[in-house]
């Protein structure tokens, strides 16, 4: 994994000409890959507020949602078994959540996954499902036990532990009266916008019910609720977030990596055993299962509506925000662990050694998913670091070369002309993201968000780019595989 980001300092001494193309050609790679990242993050955030301003005011929207309510549809036979894991979160927090998922105006069977771990969950959260357990078709809370064999505590347990009592009751109460299920797992404080369901089932149909079962969904993410009563580099970086989620893990009509809320057909759940309750977060690792499926008909869509949560902070100081922040982040980055299990697949694919898992993967797709996977990690965070050490290396130590006119320019002009672009992207960006929020929001402190929007994603590559290489070393530190988590033989 590591090895493209330290060969050129040593084949530079040997095979020069090679090594100084490749790093001309990663400059290049970069330079496209950061203004595509604004690009696609600018199209995706209008498209999202095309569909959330116009389509919802549409006469389309307004016809189907009509034809809904009258029953002329048959989207009614989809349930939304939906789970939010929760550990140690104030309950107001939850209160929002439950309070968005009301709102939706379809049925659901929706599952709070407590741990027992948390001492007394089910009282602190008591008042909550009280509050909310005639709201939906039925509220069940799980406790995950502690100390289960072969388990990693967290999102990912709680997840699979839930999932698995709410489809037993889906079975033996509610499939009789709904054909179609489709489990959306979800943070404690995701936001969903009003009839972001509905309009899901209206997704549902439109991409026709027989392909019901090899779609995935996923929202737009966003951070700007509670905007204004963040710390700035809090902001800063739910922003560098939002463009980094938006516009390079995503590309328009197909999503590269998913993150915290998505939506999965239960049949398709079932297939691939639900979650592995290891060391990876449950939906990177979940994209990557279902990317790895030998399946042609599977596709991943996004709905492009949004679904906000919130990002780390503390109002009054900067120290504090900084450390919640490298700790969210090493929570993030800890999805490393997952090339770990994709290049274990891949060799059991070419040795043809029978799989821990219980469904067929593509030898082709999973080559595709590791280079994913190795570009969001490597080439957007650690190689931008690496290959400018290897440009002041080079510099050091050589003064003349035949491409030495084409590093000249690279050097001298287009980078300097590209970090100016990267600027006014940043800014633009930020302002747009600001317009789209609808909150107020101090002028001076408005002023020193944008401007310091324009050097925050210099600085974020350092900071992302040292997270990975701490997250690496604890993927290190573990003693759960994911072949000893699954339940599958």
């Amino acid at each position: 994994m590591w090895f493209p980001l330290f060969i050129s300092f040593i084949s530079l001494w040997y095979f020069p000409n090679i090594t100084i193309i490749y790093n001309i050609l990663v400059s290049i790679y970069i330079i496209i890959s950061l203004i595509t990242m604004y690009s696609i993050g600018f199209i995706t955030i209008m498209k999202q507020r095309y569909i959330t301003e116009e389509f919802f005011n549409g006469s389309q929207w307004k016809k189907w949602r009509k034809n809904f309510e009258c029953k002329l549809y048959d989207n009614q036979d989809i349930l939304h078994i939906v789970i939010i894991p929760v550990y140690r979160e104030n309950p107001l927090i939850l209160d929002d959540t439950l309070q968005s998922l009301v709102e939706q105006n379809v049925s659901m069977l929706v599952g709070i996954a407590l741990e027992e771990r948390e001492s007394n969950s089910e009282k602190i959260y008591e008042y909550i499902v009280r509050k909310y357990e005639n709201k939906f078709l039925k509220l069940i809370t799980t406790i995950h036990p502690m100390d289960l064999p072969n388990e990693v505590a967290g999102k990912a347990s709680d997840c699979d532990y839930c999932a698995r009592i709410l489809v037993q009751y889906y079975e033996e109460y509610f499939k009789h009266s709904y054909s179609y299920a489709m489990v959306t797992s979800c943070d404690c404080d995701s936001i969903w916008c009003t009839n972001y369901f509905l309009y899901l089932n209206y997704l549902c149909l439109k991409n026709n019910l027989k392909n019901f079962n090899h779609i995935i969904y996923s929202p737009n993410i966003t951070n700007m609720r509670g905007f204004s009563s963040s710390h700035i580099l809090s902001n800063w970086m739910s922003t560098a977030r939002s463009a980094v989620t938006h516009g390079h893990f995503r590309r328009l009509y197909s999503t590269r990596c998913f993150t915290s809320e998505y939506h999965i057909p239960l049949d398709l759940l079932k297939r691939i055993d639900f979650w592995d309750c290891d060391l990876v977060h449950e939906d990177v690792h979940m994209r990557n299962k279902l990317a790895i499926l030998n399946d042609d008909l599977l596709s991943f869509q996004s709905t492009f509506l949004p679904c906000d949560n919130s990002t780390p902070t503390d109002i009054n100081s900067i120290l504090t925000t900084a450390v919640l922040l490298w700790k969210q982040s090493l929570r993030w980055n800890i999805f490393i662990y997952d090339l770990y299990y994709l290049v274990h697949m891949l060799l059991l694919n070419m040795f043809k050694k029978t799989s821990y898992e219980n469904f067929e993967t593509n030898s082709r797709k999973i080559l595709q998913e590791i280079l994913n996977n190795y570009e969001n990690l490597f080439y957007f965070f650690l190689v931008p670091l690496s290959n400018n050490f290897f440009w002041i290396f080079y510099l050091c130590f050589f003064n003349n070369h035949p491409y030495d006119i084409y590093i000249h320019v690279l050097l001298n002009y287009v980078q300097p002309i590209f970090i100016i672009v990267h600027f006014i992207l940043g800014f633009s960006y930020g302002f747009m993201i600001l317009n789209s929020n609808g909150e107020s929001y101090p002028i001076k402190k408005n002023i020193r968000f944008l401007l310091g929007l324009m050097p925050f994603p210099i600085f974020a590559v350092f900071f992302q780019g040292l997270n990975v290489t701490v997250a690496w070393i604890h993927t290190l530190k573990t003693s759960v595989t994911h072949s000893e988590s699954t339940k599958k033989n």
